[in-house]
């Protein structure tokens, strides 16, 4: 469990110290970490877990500390958390309408997407594009092109132009 003041990295020795709390308790990292144990961020961007679970006791906190943690770009960090937070889309990118195509080929096609990531995988390094061509044409002609114009009317449909 980490405490402030304190991170364990995973491999490392216990208890190295790599970043300490400003005045509004935001953690800061330790400038002039050199060597084994230099964190470029707070997020440790090469392990980051899936939920990035850092939170403080608020949302100004916790974007402060994100922003922090991005040495010489916290400004910037700022500014475009604020623009990423306006103007959201209010729809969902999900289709709601039944789509029979997709239906009728999900089974199919799912396999066949198995297939696909197999045998160009498995094939020579210079037959990897051509086979990839062959094998996307294929998965349209297996109903790929049928379920795409499905969900791309019913997009439309769903979502009109403004």
């Amino acid at each position: 469990m980490n405490s402030p003041g304190f991170y364990h990295r995973p491999g490392f020795p216990l208890g190295r110290v790599v970043h300490e709390l400003n005045e509004d308790g935001i953690p800061v990292l330790i400038p002039g970490v050199e060597g084994d144990m230099k964190f470029n961020s707070m997020q440790n961007l090469d392990y980051t877990l899936l939920i990035n679970g850092q939170w403080l006791d608020t949302e100004e906190k916790t974007m402060k500390a994100q922003a922090l943690s991005y040495q010489g770009y916290a400004d910037e960090y700022a500014d475009m958390y604020e623009v990423g937070n306006q103007d959201l889309i209010p729809q969902s990118f999900k289709i709601r309408a039944s789509l029979p195509a997709e239906a009728q080929y999900n089974t199919t096609l799912k396999d066949f997407h198995r297939e696909i990531l197999v045998r160009c995988a498995m094939c020579k390094p210079e037959e990897v594009h051509d086979l990839f061509q062959q094998l996307v044409q294929e998965y349209l002609n297996r109903g790929g092109q049928a379920v795409m114009d499905e969900r791309t009317a019913a997009w439309d449909i769903e979502h009109p132009a403004q």
